[in-house]
C-alpha cells in the first residue's frame, strides 16, 4: 500500500513510480482528495492566469481519454521554465507533483494543485 492508507501503489517496469491520470480521475479512481501524487504526461493546453501568477497545465498520459488540470502557482520552482514560450507549450512533457483537490471548475471532479513542476 502507498503512503495514503487504502490507495494501491502501482509498480511499473523499470522502477517507474507515478500515479496514472486514470487513477486520479477515471470512473474507478483510487486516489483520494488530499493525496499527494506525481503525474506525468503531455500538455494538452498550457495557459497563464491571474496576471501571470498561475499556470494551468492540462495533462494527458494516455491512461484514459480524460485530462487532468494542474494548477501551479508562481512560487513553485520551475514555474518560469514551464511557461508555454519556454517549455514548448502544447505537446510538451511535464511531471507535476501535487495534492489532489476537489475542483472548483464546472465539469471537473478533481484537479491537482502543483507543488513542483518540471518540463
Amino acid at each position: 500500500m502507498s503512503a495514503v492508507e487504502g490507495t494501491p501503489t502501482v509498480n511499473y517496469k523499470f522502477n517507474r513510480t507515478r500515479t496514472r491520470i486514470v487513477e486520479v480521475i477515471g470512473a474507478n479512481a483510487t486516489t483520494p482528495v488530499n493525496a499527494t501524487v506525481t503525474v506525468k504526461g503531455w500538455a494538452r493546453t498550457v495557459r497563464s492566469a491571474a496576471k501571470g501568477k498561475l499556470l494551468f497545465v492540462v495533462l494527458n498520459d494516455g491512461s484514459c481519454a480524460a485530462d487532468l488540470q494542474c494548477v501551479v502557482t508562481n512560487d513553485v520552482a520551475g514555474f518560469a521554465e514551464a511557461q508555454p514560450a519556454l517549455s514548448g507549450g502544447t505537446g510538451a512533457a511535464y511531471a507535476v507533483t501535487g495534492v489532489v483537490a476537489a475542483s472548483e471548475g464546472a465539469g471537473q471532479k478533481v484537479s491537482s494543485s502543483g507543488v513542483l513542476i518540471k518540463s
